[in-house]
């Protein structure tokens, strides 16, 4: 059995191998992939020169033309173009400066199309602002800076490690399976959107640092009004990186009233009252000061009313919200299938086919499912298990209103 003084320099290892493994592979993935990393990339550059987003705005001129140059098209695109010929290299590759004025035509067209990422919790882009700020610093600029962009997410591979380390550790202190197993999954983990420029990267460090806090107080491993400002601030820096994450605070809430009543005197509940108190103040502060900025700029305390309404959505009445083939059998199935699929491999897709599904792939989808047409017309299916290379059938394709398609064509084949 491994001794446990030599369990550090082991995580320590294996935080080293998540942050290579990370930056690995955020080089090795072209600019921009179809997980909306161009809109998180056009944020992280408004929030660097200190410009935050006021509503739905559209794409920076600076994002246009790192798109134009560098973007590559392999993520949304078939092998061939539409006339059959081999796609065209990115124009860097050309040698077409960002300042050529016959971008400009393009230019003005790409600045027109509208981020609907703009109103996003700030805490990741300034961050990421930051950093991005740092490399622009040292002279990096265009693709360079998209890439510095992504570097970041393996320094964060290193903290998330540990993390995890000191949660199982908390769970399970006697046990080397999930002592070491935790941070080993974590080094190892595949999924691409630590390879990505996303707030999605910051998230699982400060949720997971947030719950790790949360568990020591609960156990009375830790207190002091230090330690719950500490606490408190990770609650909301993670609400504040996605506003997914705002169930942290309801495991916050959950901790510190199991602690008050758990007390073992008065002296004991009195501590906690007031570590409680100050837990909640550190956490509420910053996401009430979000919240009511929201409401002066935006209107409304989350930011997602404009995003929403951009999008075109709207909230179904409560008589219809399980009017939908999600609520079968085989749409769960479908769900379960896809959630599976996502959460351990990501999202990428290469010339419209998911990245790196393989063997694990084969198994999860001899689940063909077919959901008849509800009301609402929706039909939802499995991709078909095929050959190697064989062509993909399309997985529940999602609507869009051919705003993207009507972008020009980049011609500049004569240059």
């Amino acid at each position: 059995m491994l001794r446990m003084k030599r369990e550090p320099t082991l995580v320590l290892a294996l935080c080293a191998w998540a942050a290579v493994r990370v930056f690995v592979f955020s080089a090795a993935f072209p600019i921009f992939n179809n997980v909306d990393e161009l809109a998180h990339f056009d944020l992280v550059g408004k929030y660097a020169r200190g410009d935050v987003p006021r509503g739905m705005e559209p794409l920076d001129a600076a994002t246009a033309r790192v798109k134009l140059l560098y973007a590559s098209p392999e993520y949304l695109s078939k092998p061939e173009s539409e006339s059959g010929e081999p796609l065209e290299p990115p124009l860097w590759t050309r040698h077409i400066e960002a300042d050529d004025y016959r971008l400009e035509p393009y230019i003005k067209h790409e600045t027109a199309i509208i981020n609907h990422e703009s109103t996003q919790p700030p805490l990741y882009y300034a961050v990421a602002g930051l950093w991005y700020r740092f490399g622009m610093t040292a002279g990096l600029s265009g693709g360079k800076a998209a890439y510095w962009i992504r570097f970041l997410n393996a320094l964060l591979a290193v903290p998330l490690v540990w993390a995890g380390y000191s949660l199982a550790r908390l769970f399970d202190p006697g046990g080397e399976f999930l002592r070491l197993g935790v941070p080993l999954l974590i080094a190892f983990f595949p999924a691409d959107a630590f390879y990505s420029i996303s707030n999605d990267a910051l998230l699982p460090l400060v949720t997971g640092a947030a719950f790790v806090c949360l568990v020591m107080i609960d156990r009375g491993l830790r207190g002091g009004y230090f330690f719950s400002i500490v606490t408190g601030l990770l609650v909301a820096a993670a609400t504040l990186v996605k506003l997914s994450s705002i169930a942290i605070v309801a495991v916050a809430l959950l901790v510190v009233t199991l602690r008050i009543f758990g007390a073992v005197d008065a002296s004991d509940r009195k501590k906690a009252v007031n570590g409680a108190l100050v837990l909640l103040a550190a956490a509420t502060v910053p996401i009430v000061a979000w919240g009511v900025r929201n409401v002066a700029v935006l209107g409304d305390w989350t930011g997602n009313a404009a995003k929403v309404e951009f999008l075109g959505w709207s909230l179904k009445p409560l008589r219809a919200i399980f009017d939908h083939p999600l609520f079968t059998p085989a749409g769960m199935l479908l769900f379960w299938h896809r959630v599976i699929m996502t959460f351990w491999r990501g999202e990428f897709v290469w010339h419209m086919q998911m990245v790196g599904v393989g063997r694990l792939g084969s198994v999860l989808q001899h689940l063909l499912v077919r959901v008849p047409p509800g009301r609402g017309g929706c039909t939802v299916h499995l991709v078909e298990e095929r050959p190697s290379g064989a062509a993909a059938t399309p997985v529940a394709e999602p609507h869009h209103d051919g705003a993207l398609d009507r972008v020009p064509r980049l011609d500049l084949h004569h240059v």
